[in-house]
């Protein structure tokens, strides 16, 4: 038995050569190498989106403490005696259009309402440091810097002959800028304000009120949703629920194509799991581009609407006004963007306001405003931004609506995304209003 095993072993022989080894199946070194590669460029691009989100993050803290902040300044500022309130010295020009500081042109200031007023400078019992003050919340630095201006009052029936003066009552401003830890500065500081009333004006030493220059003027907050317009007409808020494709603003209002613009209101994005944020969705999945959400809008021919498709320009319109409403010449659009692709470089976008209102079915479009704002670095990542446009003073009537129109110029470096419909992301137009709207 043992002589017949030896002999089966012996015809059984494994087939040791080049070419059974050459007919296994396995990895060769080249693939191996490609697959590594492959595996780090995965891993670098998933840090870096990390990495922006993080940043994103760091620049909402960052604004969320400065407006803490320069409140408390403000209420702390505007506790001191009228006689106090003057600063002790004058704060020097800053040739930075980021900074506070650029508002001042020797002796005068200009204020948030864009009204440039004298600093109210010096005094036996001046106790108004100008700064800026250093102060540390919550591992963010902040600079604060604090102005006093004299505001004029018309003379009014009643009032005492001092209220002829130009040096009626002042108005405390407080600026905040935020830096990071590496003390790189915040470009969108914080500006709050107030006004102060001179306890001895009035007949006899009474305290009398003066009347605002501008008595019922305020402003109303539209801010931009994610919602479509149906049929242009009253529209219901609709919470963003998953990503999608672009919705076509180019609308005509007909119920067969589906064209709306998206609606804006003046009730800010509701929070529906707070305190955790909802997600940042992202409105337009079919425009290709690397960007954290929202709606990505691709460059066109420098501020036109003239032959652009749906990826080139976005729309919104508000429900129809319940009354008459006054513009008083003066709105800000306050946005989150970035690049597409997150590398900085030029960025230009155009707006226009109109008065809409819905003829026979269709639009019929009154300009009311328009203008643009143009940076040579607009950022990376998702960061606050607003600039003002003035205009004449214009009525829309009751039941007829607001539209916005966003593009972004061909003069832009990459495409543009804009971030809004998110509680961490509140974008909106700012209108100077005498009728204020009612929630």
């Amino acid at each position: 038995m043992v002589i017949r095993l030896a002999l089966f072993f012996k015809k059984v022989k494994m087939p040791l050569n080049r070419k059974y080894f050459k007919s296994q199946s396995g990895f060769t070194v080249v693939e191996m190498l490609v697959a590594s590669i492959m595996l780090v460029v995965g891993l670098l691009a998933t840090l870096g989106m990390l990495n922006s989100a993080n940043h994103s993050n760091e620049i909402t803290e960052r604004h969320q403490v400065a407006v803490g902040i320069a409140q408390r300044a403000l209420e702390e500022t505007a506790d001191l005696n009228f006689d106090q309130l003057s600063l002790t010295s004058t704060p020097l020009k800053s040739s930075d259009p980021d900074s506070p500081l650029n508002r001042v042109n020797a002796s005068v200031f200009r204020t948030e309402l864009e009204s440039d007023e004298t600093m109210v400078i010096s005094g036996a019992s001046a106790a108004v440091n100008p700064g800026a003050e250093t102060v540390n919340e919550g591992g963010v630095n902040a600079q604060v810097y604090r102005f006093v201006t004299w505001v004029d009052v018309p003379t009014y029936e009643g009032c005492s002959q001092d209220c002829s003066s130009t040096q009626d009552y002042k108005r405390i401003t407080v600026a905040v800028q935020a830096t990071s830890p590496n003390n790189k500065g915040f470009a969108k500081y914080v500006l709050v304000s107030t006004l102060r009333i001179d306890p001895l004006l009035g007949p006899e030493g009474q305290v009398t009120q003066p009347p605002d220059p501008n008595p019922t003027e305020s402003h109303d907050n539209f801010y931009l949703y994610d919602t479509p317009n149906d049929n242009c007409l009253s529209t219901a808020y609709q919470q963003p629920s998953s990503d999608h494709v672009t919705h076509d603003t180019l609308e005509d209002c007909s119920s067969t194509d589906g064209k709306y613009p998206d609606l804006m209101a003046t009730t800010l994005p509701p929070n529906p799991s707070d305190p955790d944020l909802p997600p940042l969705y992202t409105y337009s999945t079919d425009l290709i581009g690397s960007y954290t959400g929202g709606l990505a809008i691709e460059r066109n021919t420098p501020c036109t609407q003239v032959g652009l498709n749906k990826f080139q320009t976005h729309s919104w319109t508000t429900n129809p006004l319940s009354t008459d409403y006054q513009l008083s010449g003066m709105l800000s659009f306050d946005f989150w963007s970035a690049t597409v692709g997150g590398t900085p470089g030029n960025g230009k976008i155009c707006v226009w306001l109109y008065h809409r209102d819905i003829v026979d079915g269709a639009p019929v479009d009154v300009p009311i405003a328009n203008g643009s704002h143009e940076l040579s670095s607009w950022p990376g990542s998702l960061t606050n931004m607003s600039f003002t446009v003035s205009h004449d003073s214009y009525t829309v009537p009751a039941g007829h609506q607001l539209h916005f129109v966003l593009t972004v110029s061909s003069t832009s470096a990459t495409d543009l995304h804009f971030a809004y419909d998110n509680p961490a992301y509140t974008s909106f137009i700012q209108i100077r209003t005498t009728t204020p709207i009612t929630q």
